[in-house]
């Protein structure tokens, strides 16, 4: 671990903490591009660390944790984590109070109605970057179509399509 490595983790996540418009999935991509190219992680570790990251309760952010450790440690995982949700932070205030003084305006509902798109795209190009990285054959294509027609046509709850992805996946992913 060098200061370097520290310095680069801080710079990155601070970026990705101010670009992600709504949540963390609207940055994923990126972050798996920056990640990769900084040789912290592979694009298949990436991949794997944020489908853990994902299962764990409270926010997707905390993919920062096993970015921040495997380029440096337990200090990295500070550095990282911090810098994705202090740079938020501080922003959020600042907004709670500008907001307070424009609320009244059309300005702010109309922010609100053009970023819904962006944030969108910015999720769809997440899943593209990951599908990618992940989907190394025809099966594991089909897996994830299945789940996903199930996921639009029924309202299973989440943890039932988890679970039968999981089969489906030890069945035909062998």
């Amino acid at each position: 671990m060098t200061y370097h490595t520290l310095l680069e983790l801080a710079a990155v996540f601070a970026k990705l903490s101010l670009l992600s418009i709504g949540s963390s999935a609207t940055i994923v991509g990126q972050m798996q591009r920056d990640v990769v190219a900084h040789g912290w992680m592979t694009a298949a570790e990436f991949t794997q660390a944020y489908g853990l990251s994902q299962s764990t309760p409270g926010s997707g952010a905390v993919i920062a944790v096993p970015i921040g450790y495997k380029a440096a440690g337990l200090a990295g995982v500070l550095v990282a984590f911090s810098a994705f949700y202090v740079p938020t932070f501080l922003l959020a205030i600042y907004v709670t109070r500008v907001w307070h003084q424009i609320r009244g305006s059309r300005w702010p509902n109309a922010v609100r109605i053009s970023v819904m798109p962006v944030a969108i795209g910015l999720i769809l190009a997440a899943v593209y970057t990951l599908g990618r990285a992940t989907v190394q054959n025809l099966p594991g294509l089909l897996v994830i179509g299945a789940v996903a027609v199930v996921s639009l046509r029924t309202k299973l709850p989440t943890v039932a399509l988890i679970g039968g992805s999981m089969a489906l996946g030890a069945v035909f992913l062998r």
